[in-house]
Parts: C-alpha cells; structure tokens; sequence
C-alpha cells in the first residue's frame, strides 16, 4: 500500500464527530505520518452527513504535504482552492480555502513569517514518532465549508476538493440532509427555455460552443470526465467527453405540452459539467457552467451511465491577460475531474 492510499484510509476512517469538534487529538499525527513518508499532494476529509436542521455549519480536513521549492513556486495561501460539486444537480460552488483577508479566513496551519509568501507548518511532537528530516513540510487544516463556499440550504449530495494549482485532492462526498423530501426530475419548462437559447445561439457566426463530439473528443472506456485544449490562429477550443451516473435533478419530467410540440423536442435529460480556469497565485476560480442536452428515443432511469460531449472556445469566456498567463483547466461534472491540463500561451 502506498503513503496516498494508506493517509487516504485513516482520514476515511475518522467519524462524523471528529469533524463536528474539529478534534486535533484525533489527526494529530497525519502530518507527521505524511513528512515521514515523504507525501506530496493533497487529502481532504468530511463528515458523511450533516444534518443542516440542526446546524448548516460543517468542516473539512485538509492534509497537504510538498517540499519547500513547490511552497516558493506555488504560494500555499495564493492557489489552495476550494471546490463542492453537487452532484445531482451539477452546480458548482468555488473559492479561496485561505481568503486572504485575515479577519475572514480559518486560521492556517501556522502564521505566515514574513516575508516568507507560502508558510510552513508546524508538526505537533507525536509520541514514538521521530521528527520528520529538514526540509520535509506537511499539515492539515481545517476548512469552515460553509462559511467559504456559502452553499444554499437544501438537500444535497457534495463531492469536496481541494485544488492546488495544478494539484487536486481525491473528491470527498457529503450528504446535507434539511428532510425527507426526494429530488424532482428537471421541469419540461426549464428544458424548453435550454432548448430555446441553444437555437437562438445557433443561429450566431460562432461555430462554439457545441454539444456533440468532434475529432479531438477523448474517448472515454469508463465514467468520468476528459478533455483537450487546442490553439487554432485566436481560438482555445476545448472538447470534453462525459461519461456519468444519471440523478433525478438531471431527467427531464416531460409535460403535456412537449409530448404534443413537435416542432420543438424536448431532450430526455440536462447534463451539466463546468469548465473551472485557475489562474497562478490568485485563488478566486472563474467557473463556466455548461448544459448539455441529451436526446434519447427511450425513457431515462436515474441510476443509468450517459455519455454527453461538448465544446467551448476558451479565447470567447476569459480574459485576454488570462489566456496569456500561466493557467490551469479541470472539467468537473458529478463525481468526475478531468485535468488539469495547462492553458500554455
């Protein structure tokens, strides 16, 4: 079993109320585990359920581990990134896991000693464990989710993570409970709107974005999410390939009317991924949401895998400085990532 696969498993194993105290008795070793080791990435936690009638407040557990020379490169405190998925409606909800603005933000691992730009943690001495070799540098920290990222209150399904630059944490999923209520299918009025814009933006010179697979469209052998980034003369077209698990939110419930309109057809289904840009020592994301129609001749089940395509032209959704900086793009739909892949000038 490797370092990842064996921190992975004991964050899995804390409980729901260690995250409810945030009990540093109970991770007080991880960093320590992880410099030993020599672990370089990220691993986030999270309780499985949070009862939002009771308190929408919940936090996570990030352990971050790189050496010295990544912390100068890649300031910690300018490129952690939070990100939540909900994974039944495909919304997406980002933001600094440090704002940087003191009096907002949960208190780091450690001060920063200036003018140090990405500062290192201190270890807590853990008995029968030796001090980790100079230079090693790993720590967690806990994330106040709901104060970051303000979520909507409702019931929800998150897949957590936590974004480094060119860096990402595995996908944490958190079920917010408000009550017993089960999720609607898609109304055929909200589909019918979708299908109205597509046709409208159809009718543009634009030749982006588009729904279907073109030439450079990964293929996909199982679920998940992937992507190319091309230049062609002013135009960063990007294809991606979806292969994900169908949820209620996703289904559209179709009506009288759209069974009986035929000359505007409804889709069987709305998948929705967003393209998340990160631009190099700022740590606010820009996020484009996408919907994707999926036409299908027989009824969708929630429970059901769905391929959907799409592709963007990244040169009309950032700015021009963006386009010419140091830059990385994910693909996140559901449970799914793809990327990062560097947006290189």
């Amino acid at each position: 079993m490797d370092v990842s696969t064996m921190l992975k498993e004991k964050i899995a194993g804390l409980g729901d109320n260690v995250y409810a105290l945030r009990d540093d008795s109970a991770v007080a070793a991880l960093p320590a585990e992880a410099a030993l080791s020599d672990f370089q990435g990220l691993l986030l936690g999270a309780p499985r359920r949070v009862d939002l009638a009771r308190n929408p407040e919940f936090a996570a557990l990030l352990l971050a581990g790189r050496t010295p020379s990544r912390s100068a490169r890649v300031p910690w405190h300018l490129n952690a990134v939070l990100v939540a998925v909900d994974i039944d409606r495909g919304a997406v909800f980002a933001g600094p896991a440090f704002p940087i603005d003191a009096s907002k933000s949960p208190e780091p691992p450690e001060p920063a000693p200036a003018p140090a730009p990405a500062p290192s943690v201190v270890m807590p001495a853990v008995p029968g464990i030796p001090p980790p070799p100079e230079g090693s540098d790993a720590g967690t920290a806990w994330l106040d989710v709901q104060r970051l990222l303000r979520l909507p209150r409702q019931n929800s399904r998150l897949a957590l993570r936590a974004l480094y630059f060119d860096q990402f944490s595995n996908a944490a999923v958190v079920a917010r409970v408000v009550n017993s209520t089960p999720l609607a299918q898609l109304p055929a009025a909200d589909a019918r709107a979708l299908v109205a814009r597509l046709r409208a933006a159809g009718q543009s010179t634009h030749k982006l974005p588009a729904y279907r697979r073109h030439e450079s469209t990964p293929t996909l052998s199982a679920a998940g999410a992937a992507f190319t980034i091309g230049r062609s003369g002013s135009s960063v077209p990007l294809h991606a390939a979806l292969r994900i698990e169908l949820f209620a939110p996703m289904i559209v419930r179709q009506d009288a009317a759209s069974r009986a309109d035929k000359d505007l057809p409804l889709p069987a289904a709305v998948v929705r991924a967003t393209v998340l840009v990160v631009r190099k020592d700022h740590n606010n994301p820009y996020l484009f949401p996408i919907e994707i129609p999926v036409w299908a001749e027989h009824e969708l089940v929630p429970g059901k895998l769905i391929d959907a395509a799409f592709s963007v032209d990244l040169a009309t959704l950032l700015p021009a400085a963006v386009l010419k900086s140091a830059a990385q793009v994910y693909v996140l739909a559901g449970r799914h990532l793809g990327g990062p892949v560097a947006l290189t000038p």
